[in-house]
């Protein structure tokens, strides 16, 4: 079994596919399945971020090759969102510097119009947006509001995917040849939704011939 099936054998989830690279990276960062904190979200959110540095290298070759300017090429790595690659943007982007034949700096104005044609409709941080510029505030004082907002939005949204589930200790019976019996008791543990999925689970294993007991145990989170 590989490291990433182990992993999702801890979570007792099947994504189906989906989300397996974000699995696949904490398994590379933390070493191994089980070395993963799965309680533990700053560690957590820590190790997605820097996964998302490893992507942006695996896709573009080398650190060098990366265009941290170029936020549409960004964008095509994977895990590279319109939030992360405006990050990078706006460390990596060179200020123009100041003729010194020229005693006045030229302000740089960006039009309220030109941003909000950007923004979706339906999204209702549009209208905050234009009531911000219509208050006087700047792009840059915008930015530093949304900034304030968005770790612990995050951080709702990254805690709202998981989902609380039964966790079933499950006794069976497999094969063992040095048995008198040629069986031997077996206990497994597995979070699912009911205790006939917990069932239906064991079952499926090749070496279970028959399940004695399941017996619900707590709770686990998983994602």
């Amino acid at each position: 079994m590989s490291e990433l099936e182990r992993l999702k054998d801890r979570l007792g989830y099947d994504p189906d596919g989906v989300g397996e690279s974000r699995l696949e990276a904490l398994v590379d960062h933390f070493g191994s399945a089980e070395a993963v904190p799965l309680t533990d979200m700053d560690a957590l959110r820590e190790a997605e971020g820097e996964s998302r540095l490893e992507a942006l290298v695996d896709h573009f070759g080398s650190a060098e090759a990366v265009p941290l300017t170029d936020m549409d090429a960004l964008r095509e790595a994977e895990g590279i969102g319109p939030t992360t690659a405006g990050r990078i943007w706006e460390v990596a982007e060179p200020q123009s510097e100041s003729d010194p034949e020229t005693t006045e700096a030229e302000a740089i104005t960006v039009p309220t119009d030109d941003v909000l044609e950007e923004i979706a409709d339906d999204n209702p941080f549009k209208a905050v947006v234009e009531s911000l510029r219509e208050e006087g505030l700047s792009w840059g004082e915008i930015y530093d509001h949304a900034a304030d907002a968005y770790n612990p939005i995050d951080k709702a949204a990254f805690e709202e995917s998981f989902v609380m589930l039964p966790d079933y200790r499950i006794r069976v019976v497999v094969p063992d040849p040095d048995a008198t019996s040629g069986e031997r008791y077996e206990t497994l543990t597995r979070p699912e939704p009911t205790k006939d999925d917990a069932r239906e689970w064991a079952l499926s294993k090749p070496e279970v011939r028959r399940v004695e007991s399941i017996e619900r145990v707590g709770e686990v989170k998983v994602g």
